[in-house]
């Protein structure tokens, strides 16, 4: 299969890039300016499409973004299903990995001092894993599903949350992980929604180690362990009590 990834040099891109060219795929980091005859779209949009008014989100919700970014991201899905119909739409969360994207990083600066802010309380997502992500991308390039998907974890957490998880995951101390919230706060809303769930899980071989809850026992915040690919269809995610960035 022949692969074509917009903005292979970004977090999921670059991953999406490796998984393809390690399973044998043709890969390119690059565009189609328009769709080319038995070209596969598949377009990763957010869960910033949403305003986080509402407590669950299914696939067909109808999306009311309240920031500028979330904006853009709906007019893009509006535009790609417009150009394309049969273009898969891909509504993801919060990306993480083994420690390389910019959440682990803030987690990391926020523990160790090198950095000064909050991690909000009321800033709620579905987490998911970049391989994860990057497979479930691979897999929906490979088939002729169309229409929108929600992509995510199966975990709503707070941003405070997950920080913990994380430090824990990488021997740092979350007791030194600062708390807030962002209803009131000065930060500008940049991407304000709510969490949306996985719709499409993915397969995975050997699941990264799990991070967990502190009032749970081995709970795989992070990597689905679903052992095969399949549409949930109107799966959902529970949702916070404000906004998300």
């Amino acid at each position: 299969m022949r692969v074509t990834v917009i903005g292979g040099g970004g977090f999921p891109g670059g991953e999406l890039v490796r998984q393809a060219a390690a399973a044998g795929h043709q890969v390119a980091a690059t565009c189609f300016s328009r769709p080319g005859e038995g070209a596969r779209l598949v377009h990763v949009s957010s869960d910033a499409v949403f305003s986080g008014r509402a407590v669950t989100y299914a696939e067909d919700a109808e999306p009311d973004p309240i920031s500028p970014y979330g904006a853009a991201k709906a007019a893009a899905e509006v535009a790609v299903r417009a150009i394309h119909p049969a273009a898969a739409v891909v509504r993801t969360s919060l990306i993480i990995g083994d420690g390389g994207s910019p959440q682990e990083a803030l987690v990391h600066a926020l523990a160790t001092g090198r950095a000064a802010g909050v991690l909000f309380t009321d800033d709620v997502r579905c987490p998911v894993h970049v391989r994860d992500l990057a497979a479930a991308l691979l897999e929906l390039a490979a088939s002729t599903l169309a229409g929108v998907h929600h992509v995510a974890g199966a975990d709503a957490v707070s941003r405070h949350e997950l920080g913990r998880l994380i430090a824990r995951r990488d021997g740092l101390d979350p007791a030194r992980l600062p708390a807030g919230l962002r209803a009131g706060s000065t930060e500008p809303d940049r991407r304000r929604a709510q969490p949306v769930t996985s719709a499409f899980t993915t397969r995975v071989s050997s699941p990264a180690a799990p991070l967990t809850r502190s009032d749970t026992s081995h709970v795989p915040l992070i990597r689905n362990s679903s052992p095969s690919a399949t549409k949930r269809p109107g799966a959902v995610a529970r949702a916070g009590s404000s906004d998300v960035a």
